[in-house]
C-alpha cells in the first residue's frame, strides 16, 4: 500500500505507476500531480494546475519517455494532451 501527500481537492479519478518509480494522479480538480519516493516517503515531484482549462482530468498514463518522462492525459473538454516532466 502507497499513501501519497494529500494534494487534490477533489476526488481522484486515475492513478498510473511509471516503469522509473513516479506516480502521476488526476481527478476533478483539473490538477495533474507527479510523485516520487524519496527516502522511504513520497514527496510531490510537480503539479499542473488546470491541465485542460476548468475541465475534470479523468485520465493519465505514462507513455514512451522522449527526453524525460511523458505523460498523457484525457479531460472533460474532450481533449487528449500530452506533457512532459
Amino acid at each position: 500500500m502507497v499513501t501519497l501527500p494529500r494534494v487534490h481537492e477533489r476526488v481522484i479519478y486515475s492513478v498510473a505507476w511509471s516503469k522509473d518509480g513516479l506516480i502521476a494522479s488526476t481527478g476533478g480538480d483539473g490538477k495533474i500531480v507527479v510523485y516520487e519516493e524519496v527516502d522511504g516517503k513520497w514527496k510531490v515531484k510537480a503539479v499542473k494546475e488546470a491541465a485542460h482549462g476548468s475541465a475534470e482530468v479523468n485520465c493519465v498514463i505514462w507513455g514512451k519517455p522522449e527526453n524525460g518522462a511523458v505523460l498523457w492525459t484525457a479531460g472533460d473538454d474532450g481533449a487528449v494532451k500530452k506533457w512532459r516532466l
